[in-house]
């Protein structure tokens, strides 16, 4: 069955957190970039992102830069990252990625189309 496309992507808050992103629309939907720089993603942001990758599996470039998403935030990306084959870019310059945080990422890559990190 052909995806829907979003007919909107609503944030309700400058700090993310997994009840502030919706999609209208369908399940999923195929939004294709998204740039999430300086938006003050912790943990909690990244945890809703990493759903809403879920959810949007036509999704090709993300930009999570200049947030404080730690080791424990890109973990929280995880399952979302796997999920998210088409994904091409991501972009986590200064996020403050610690070791844990390298081998998530790389997990999560490996299962991925990761062509630019």
């Amino acid at each position: 069955a052909p995806q829907a496309a979003c007919a909107g992507l609503l944030v309700r808050s400058h700090v993310l957190h997994h009840r502030d992103i919706h999609t209208s629309g369908a399940a999923s939907c195929r939004l294709e970039a998204l740039q999430l720089d300086l938006k003050g993603l912790g943990e909690p942001g990244a945890r809703a992102v990493g759903a809403l990758l879920c959810r949007a599996p036509a999704l090709r470039e993300l930009t999570l830069a200049r947030n404080p998403l730690g080791g424990a935030g890109v973990a929280a990306l995880g399952e979302g990252l796997r999920a998210a084959t088409a994904l091409e870019t991501l972009d986590l310059s200064e996020t403050q990625l610690d070791a844990d945080g390298v081998e998530a990422l790389g997990r999560a890559a490996v299962a991925g189309g990761l062509q630019v990190l």
